[in-house]
């Protein structure tokens, strides 16, 4: 309703917000490496059972998405694209079946890392330092948590101005290089 106001307008609105939609069901396909139930358990929604509401709520389900995404990067799947797909309501529009499309790609694993430009730090330091070695499965995580200790190892010894680890990667079938350049 709108009700003139003091030179302006008053308006009120009434909204009727209907009921909740229940998920029901989460479903992938193209899953054909990882089990759903693995796949499941990266998710922070959940589908009604109990002592689960199993709201419906889109942008939680696309940060789900995200969260398979990385997953199958993280284990392999350097290209792996995850999708939400349209939602399917029943017909009174209460409850609803939610499926994630993936597409895994190629798996890929790891060459033994290399680093250069390294002089301050023993190759034995360095070598306890990396977290992956050739044959594991691509891991971007471990990429970036090798970073991390590579700069803790520097930063243990004093170098904070001018550091700089670039991780430098080559891809050459379905084998992924990973050079660390060092500019002490």
């Amino acid at each position: 309703t709108m009700a003139p106001q003091g030179g302006g307008i008053h308006l009120v609105l009434e909204i009727e917000e209907g009921r909740r939609v229940k998920l029901t069901s989460i479903g992938f396909t193209g899953n054909d490496s990882l089990p759903a139930s693995e796949l499941r358990g990266q998710l922070k929604t959940h589908p009604r059972g109990f002592l689960r509401k199993g709201r419906y709520n889109r942008e939680k389900l696309e940060a789900d998405a995200q969260r398979v995404q990385d997953y199958y990067r993280n284990h392999g799947f350097r290209d792996a694209e995850v999708t939400l797909l349209p939602p399917d309501f029943s017909p009174d529009g209460e409850q609803v079946t939610v499926t994630f499309a993936v597409k895994e790609g190629p798996r890929y694993t790891f060459a033994a890392p290399r680093w250069r430009g390294i002089t301050v730090l023993d190759s034995a330091l360095v070598g306890a330092t990396l977290l992956f070695g050739a044959g594991d499965p691509f891991d971007q995580s471990k990429i970036d948590a090798t970073l991390a200790a590579l700069y803790d190892r520097y930063t243990e010894r004093g170098y904070l101005v001018d550091l700089r680890i670039e991780p430098e990667i080559d891809v050459t079938g379905q084998i992924v290089t990973v050079t660390y350049a060092v500019h002490e």
